[in-house]
């Protein structure tokens, strides 16, 4: 996204004035969206159904129960979207969830309720259901990935969100939250195929829906 085209979109959500406080906390990332399901290759990015994975694989687990498959990323769908280079250029990855605790994932003790799990190249790889130790949660329907490069903003729950949020007050002397969310989403979707649609992506900023997603540490220095 150019500069340019950054500052229409700021003015056109009533933030023109202050576009240029706000580019400097925007952060790329790749945006995805959800298609048809059925007939996909089992190494295809998805979201729901059943994850490939290798003979070795063991399904992770919290308190005796299997996390639930959330969706695959084939990395070579990625890198032509990926302006940061943050991912590898092949391999897979699989999201793990327990989707009945519903964790919110800030705090460390909360590592045990997910799993991202990589897969390299050249593995064989074959389709695995979860294994039924729980049948209140069925697997999610299986949908098809299309990937598409993007830019996030930050949420207002976030720390960046409140440093940019002050300073735009001290600018303009107000803030609307709910039109910053919407320039939020046309930032986000000015490269999406449809111009609607969820926030999905990886990297950038995160999507908070309650306060931060992250703890504050405190570290000391030592000096001897």
């Amino acid at each position: 996204m150019t500069d340019g085209d950054f500052r229409q979109i700021c003015a056109a959500h009533g933030f023109g004035e202050v576009a240029l406080s706000i580019r400097p906390y925007m952060m790329p990332c790749v945006g995805f969206s959800l298609s048809g399901g059925g007939n996909l290759h089992p190494v295809a990015s998805k979201l729901g159904g059943s994850p490939a994975v290798p003979k070795s694989f063991e399904w992770p687990a919290y308190c005796g129960q299997p996390l639930d498959f959330l969706l695959q990323v084939n990395l070579r769908d990625v890198p032509e979207h990926d302006s940061t280079c943050l991912f590898l250029p092949a391999g897979r990855l699989a999201f793990l969830y327990a989707s009945e605790e519903q964790p919110w994932g800030y705090d460390p003790a909360n590592l045990s309720f997910f799993r991202v799990c990589y897969f390299q190249d050249g593995l064989e790889l074959s389709t695995r259901p979860r294994p039924d130790h729980r049948l209140s949660l069925p697997p999610l329907a299986e949908k098809g990935i299309e990937f598409w490069p993007a830019q996030s903003l930050p949420a207002c729950g976030s720390r960046p969100g409140r440093r940019l949020f002050e300073q735009m007050k001290k600018t303009s002397g107000s803030f609307d939250v709910s039109a910053f969310d919407r320039l939020s989403q046309a930032v986000f979707r000015a490269a999406a195929p449809t111009a609607d649609g969820p926030r999905h992506r990886l990297g950038g900023h995160s999507d908070n829906i309650q306060g931060d997603m992250q703890l504050v540490h405190c570290h000391a220095m030592i000096l001897g």
